[in-house]
């Protein structure tokens, strides 16, 4: 049986949204101005439902309002100073509560709203809001409305949940970033002297609450003997290579237990000796880890895996469990056959893929991938 014209319509407009999921998962990574990024994700969002507004709130750091960060469609002035409640029976509020999104059909008629002045006054009918951010934390909310009372569906819902799922990526970078700089700024320089047969001439006071905490006596001992652990890592490695071409070196190197640290060191050699800055910076290599880590993870971005029969109509043998989220079909729905795989795909693409299939089912082909 042939898709009908609404089926094919509605297909074209789920692959659209994808595509703004995908399009602003890439600007969040590659773009420094967020604001702009709250701004194209209102945007696309309105054009997407074809929703008369859509808005990025941002919760106050007490929690009793949430400030209009962003957004289109609203009279001029109110991005960025108009403010909504967020008590459990207002529209952004409800977010807290419900801990995932809140559709509303009829804000009017919903006796489970209070409503708020800033909605009220743009005679918004219904709404989609879900949070940025996690439940414990939330940065703020993102809403999409229209004017007239209207029944969005979860695919809409997910959409919305999707590209919050950006800006909370994007933002909660922006927060591991500060924090590093925070981190720098807290950071000072500890200094020592090493003569040419590696003795310690001197050592400033940073130095001695860095490394030398017990109060040891180090000047006139070798750095070799009284830091074992340094022997075969890039701290003896990069000083002899300093001495030896009379260059400065700068590196990054752990040092085991019972430091248990990463250092950030600057070596400036001379012919009698060497003078070496360092820096304790464990605190900064794991929000850079942690940051590295969250990248990753955002880069790759959601995705869906399905293992489907090569016979008439695809049945499904497998599929992962986002794929609900993202195509509103539940696994179960999928597996048992009564949805094909190619009920999931437009007429071109099915074309496409099945030259796929022609091309890459011989016998010396185990398996292969493609994207929709």
């Amino acid at each position: 049986m042939e898709p009908s014209s609404e089926a094919n319509a509605e297909l074209r407009d789920h692959v659209r949204q994808q595509e703004i999921v995908g399009e602003l998962g890439r600007q969040a990574l590659d773009a420094d101005d967020h604001d702009l990024l709250l701004h194209d994700a209102s945007a696309a969002v309105a054009d997407a439902l074809d929703a008369d507004y859509c808005g990025v709130f941002q919760f106050s750091p007490d929690g009793t309002g949430a400030v209009l960060r962003d957004g289109v469609g609203w009279r001029d002035g109110l991005v960025g100073t108009a403010t909504v409640p967020t008590e459990q029976d207002s529209p952004i509020g409800s977010v807290l509560e419900r801990e995932g999104s809140v559709v509303v059909t009829d804000l009017r008629a919903d006796d489970r709203f209070s409503g708020s002045e800033l909605l009220a006054s743009h005679d918004v009918g219904s709404a989609i809001s879900v949070p940025v951010g996690p439940s414990d934390d939330p940065w703020g909310v993102l809403g999409t409305y229209a004017t007239t009372a209207r029944e969005f569906t979860d695919r809409d819902a997910n959409f919305v949940r999707s590209v919050a799922n950006v800006l909370a990526s994007a933002i909660q970078n922006d927060r591991t970033q500060s924090e590093l700089e925070e981190i720098d700024g807290r950071i000072s320089d500890a200094f020592f002297a090493l003569d040419e047969e590696w003795r310690f001439t001197y050592l400033n006071e940073c130095a001695h609450e860095i490394i030398n905490p017990e109060g040891k006596t180090l000047v006139g001992k070798k750095v070799w003997e009284e830091f074992p652990d340094a022997v075969g890592r890039k701290f003896e490695e990069q000083y002899e290579q300093a001495m030896r071409e009379q260059e400065t070196v700068s590196f990054e190197e752990y040092y085991p237990e019972p430091l248990d640290a990463w250092f950030e060191v600057r070596a400036y050699p001379s012919e009698t000796g060497i003078s070496v800055y360092f820096r304790n910076v464990t605190e900064r290599k794991q929000v850079q880890q942690r940051l590295e880590e969250e990248r990753d993870i955002f880069a790759q971005g959601p995705a869906i895996v399905f293992r489907w029969k090569n016979e008439p109509g695809w049945p499904v043998e497998y599929v992962s469990e986002d794929v609900e989220d993202v195509l509103g079909y539940a696994p179960t729905e999928l597996e048992s056959g009564d949805v094909p795989y190619t009920d999931l795909h437009l007429d071109e693409e099915i074309d496409r893929i099945a030259r796929e299939v022609e091309q890459n089912s011989d016998e010396t082909t185990d398996r292969f991938s493609h994207e929709p």
